[in-house]
């Protein structure tokens, strides 16, 4: 899902070399719990939330997608 976000950004605005994912759980305008997840890059400054209903568990965490080019790789916050 983290890559079509990606794929649907690029459709509209160019790519920065580095992308951001941040997850957390929240309340929704309507009350209910949602799990959200932020899509942002810094250049050009570009950020993106979604919302989904939330499941059995709350996700609290960030994930980085590093494009070096010739490969891109997705990783957790305390991997990076």
């Amino acid at each position: 899902m983290l890559w079509g976000m990606i794929t649907e950004l690029k459709r509209h605005t160019a790519l920065d070399y580095l992308q951001i994912f941040e997850f957390s759980a929240d309340k929704s305008t309507g009350g209910e719990m949602v799990q959200k997840i932020t899509h942002k890059q810094e250049q050009p400054e570009v950020s993106h939330t979604y919302e989904f209903p939330l499941g059995k568990e709350k996700i609290e965490e960030t994930v980085y997608v590093i494009d070096e080019g010739e490969q891109c790789t997705m990783l957790w916050a305390d991997e990076y």
